[in-house]
């Protein structure tokens, strides 16, 4: 089979590949993720790479999301163009990225009384005679205390173990259940916690015995090669081998963030003993390689109401082989386990003091605590808030636009590295549409004004445009072509508020409350913590509340897997929580439609200042 040879610029990687594969696929080999929400199938237009040879002519994806000027230098799509025989150079653009996400990583919870049910002790037995012949597993039962489980291997090293080391022995135990016999592998005893996000994963490395932090990492989520959104993870899961290649992908990752983790702090991977993660619904499946697909058509029922536990060699994580592996509970639907962290992390219980937690990404979760109970709810507000499906929307890396301000009759834009401004990220895009607002230039339905409709700063007003895409916003000038916030785009984040304000607003109305019940909104997540309070509320994505009421809560997910990792009495806890909560469906709820194109449109000025 004739092969065709794509080398990298500028790392200089180059891969050889079957004729007719395409860059996207070739990228995938080098070790490169190039950034797809639409896993490849041509519909985003956002893989955009340049090419230094010829290659074809345009496919007519390619002619739709690429300008005339763009395919003139060379500019094509990466899952669209095949590179022929021979030798084929690609420079990468800034939306190609080795899958290291820059993500939240701290959290803001109280310290947590260690009680991990991990403990290590030395026992020794009094040694058998005539007059005492217990076997020797009810005799190290009678020394830990009864009641106690041996794994078949250790039951088996037992006798030689004993005899050895003079009936003296080291044991590390989990509850009742016996991990390891003789001296562990190494000083400590080690607990991982990790956060399944669909965007990004954060792993994290623990002390149990002191619940001491020993380093938390991160990167971007590689299942995201087959789509941004669960929905298309899970459409990949019901093809032929999608499930496993999917599980393998997401359990490489946190097998490599476990073994730098340990590596970092001066041991290795089996002083892990315990292991707690979380993830919504389809990524904790996804990681068990539990078909998936359920989930993708209505009722939308999940498998892992109860969570799952079980020995890491059973998973396949990289710990201590006994390492028992805990899974969190979800509560219905689309609430998963993530949820129920974000839950017991924030200290939601029902209670007088109504409070409502919001975490926004691809799948926007709510809940609401209140006397009567807690509610919960999901909304696929899809990935414009991650920049994916807007224009010029980017992750947060460097060359994004991620905050705005009006000065002086023009915007004044924060970017993110000192580099040009190449795109907009999700926290930017909201304090543009605020600041748009204010000004007058949006209005409450979305529709981007023209200068000869309102009167604008004159700063402002230069910037307004006509392109071949409808009227836009020029945010900054390109050598190419020009950094823009379109009509589409604004049409594209009401859709997305639309349903989280919906979600927010059905909750509300099922408990009998008003936004201004609420004593406390709680913004969790990595959007959700870089968001500019006062431009989300002027949007109508947040509740209209006083600003003071709006906390932010940091990584809720991630803080609720190491609360339950340090303290069983805490995943105790978690599954009471999981059981307690009462979701509702949105998506055959009667009042929702109604509520979603209320949602759409922004609140008056007045409501939000």
């Amino acid at each position: 089979m004739k092969q065709a040879r794509v080398r990298f610029l500028p790392g200089g990687q180059e891969v050889a590949c079957p004729s007719g594969a395409t860059v996207r696929e070739a990228a995938a080999l080098a070790g490169l993720e190039v950034e797809g929400p639409c896993a490849g199938q041509g519909t985003c237009g956002k893989c955009r790479v340049r090419l230094s040879d010829p290659a074809g002519e345009p496919t007519t994806a390619e002619r739709e999301h690429l300008t005339a000027a763009e395919l003139a230098h060379g500019y094509r799509l990466a899952c669209q163009v095949a590179p022929h025989d021979g030798l084929v150079r690609v420079e990468l653009g800034w939306r190609t990225y080795r899958p290291e996400g820059k993500v939240l990583l701290s959290c803001r919870s109280g310290e947590v009384a260690v009680d991990s049910g991990v403990r290590r002790r030395t026992v020794e037995l009094p040694p058998p005679s005539l007059a005492d012949q217990r076997p020797d597993d009810l005799r190290l039962a009678a020394q830990l205390g009864g009641g106690t489980m041996l794994p078949r291997e250790l039951l088996g090293r037992l006798p030689g173990l004993l005899r050895g080391a003079g009936m003296r022995l080291a044991v590390v135990e989990d509850g009742r259940q016996v991990l390891e016999l003789g001296p562990p592998p190494g000083d400590g005893l080690w607990g991982l916690a990790a956060d399944l996000g669909t965007t990004s994963l954060v792993v994290g490395l623990f002390d149990l015995e002191s619940g001491r932090s020993l380093g938390v990492a991160a990167r971007g989520n590689p299942q995201a090669r087959h789509g941004a959104d669960v929905l298309s993870r899970i459409q990949q899961a019901g093809r032929p081998g999608g499930a496993t290649e999917l599980r393998r992908l997401v359990l490489e990752a946190v097998n490599e963030l476990a073994r730098e983790l340990a590596t970092a702090a001066g041991g290795v991977p089996e002083r892990i003993f315990r292991a707690v993660l979380v993830g919504n619904t389809a990524m904790e499946q996804l990681f068990l390689e539990v078909d998936p697909t359920p989930l993708g058509e209505a009722p939308y029922v999940g498998a892992l109401g109860g969570g799952f536990s079980g020995a890491a060699e059973e998973v396949g994580l990289a710990a201590h082989r006994r390492a028992r592996v805990r899974v969190f509970p979800t509560v219905a639907g689309y609430v998963g386990g993530d949820t129920v962290a974000m839950l017991l992390a924030a200290g939601m219980r029902p209670g007088s003091r109504a409070r409502l937690a919001v975490d926004v990404g691809t799948n926007g979760e709510m809940a609401l605590a209140w006397a009567g109970g807690i509610l919960t709810c999901s909304a696929a507000a899809g990935p414009a808030f991650e920049g994916a499906n807007l224009r010029d929307g980017m992750r947060a890396e460097p060359g994004a636009v991620a905050a705005v301000r009006l000065t002086d009759g023009d915007l004044s834009l924060r970017v993110l590295g000192d580099v040009p401004v190449r795109g907009v990220c999700g926290s930017g895009i909201i304090d543009l549409l605020a600041v748009l607002r204010r000004a007058g230039a949006v209005d409450e339905t979305g529709r981007l004004r023209s200068p000869g409709e309102v009167r604008l700063p004159a700063g402002l007003a230069r910037r307004l445009m006509e392109t071949e895409e409808g009227r836009a916003l020029r945010l900054a000038d390109g050598s190419v072509r020009d950094v823009c916030l379109t009509q589409a785009d604004v049409r594209q984040v009401q859709l997305a508020k639309g349903a989280i304000q919906a979600g927010i607003d059905l909750l509300l109305r099922e408990a009998g409350l008003a936004p201004s019940d609420l004593r406390e909104v709680l913004l969790a997540g990595t959007f959700g913590n870089h968001l500019d309070r006062k431009s989300a509320r002027d949007l109508g994505l947040l509740p209209q509340v006083p600003l003071g009421r709006i906390r932010f809560v940091g990584n809720a997910a991630f803080e609720g897997a190491r609360l339950a990792l340090l303290n069983h009495r805490m995943e105790e806890e978690a599954d009471r929580l999981a059981r307690s909560c009462r979701h509702l469906e949105l998506s055959g709820h009667p009042g929702f439609e109604e509520a979603f194109l209320a949602g759409m449109a922004f609140p008056p000025l007045e409501a939000g200042r």
